[in-house]
């Protein structure tokens, strides 16, 4: 009695799931809740619960004032000092799990949100990233998924 989600190439369902449901089957991914607070041609602008600003590209049927889940996948999102300059988002390194090819750190946004962030290993070994440091956290717009639900 299963229902077909979504038809697709491997990386058009990887890249622009339609919904929660298959950006999570499809792999890790972090699911940000927000509010579209106006929008620009095909662009979505987006505020998250605790008052950051996402631009995304805008579902089918989206309008100012919906509620909408995002998707952001870890490999997509960049680590880099506070110093570095203005981040999407900000916050505070949790856990880094050391895997070989690459790390994964947890990074707490805020008492409702923690992101994963995954960073491969190409260069050399782990990165100077401690539990507690504050780190930015970057993320290109076209690396935003709105989903229908």
């Amino acid at each position: 009695d299963g229902r077909v989600q979504q038809i697709g190439a491997p990386e058009d369902i990887y890249e622009r799931p339609v919904n929660r449901f298959v950006a999570d089957f499809i792999g890790e991914t972090n699911f940000l809740d927000a509010t579209v607070r106006g929008m620009e041609g095909t662009k979505a602008a987006c505020v998250l619960s605790g008052g950051a600003k996402i631009v995304a590209e805008a579902a089918e049927g989206c309008s100012t004032g919906d509620r909408v889940s995002l998707s952001v996948r870890p490999e997509k999102v960049r680590l880099a000092p506070l110093e570095d300059g203005p981040a999407v988002l900000q916050g505070s390194v949790e856990r880094p799990i050391y895997l070989g090819t690459d790390t994964h750190y947890r990074v707490r946004v805020d008492e409702s949100l923690a992101m994963l962030v995954r960073v491969q290993n190409a260069h050399g070994g782990a990165h100077a990233v401690r539990v507690g440091d504050r780190v930015g956290l970057h993320f290109d717009p076209g690396s935003v998924v709105m989903m229908a639900d």
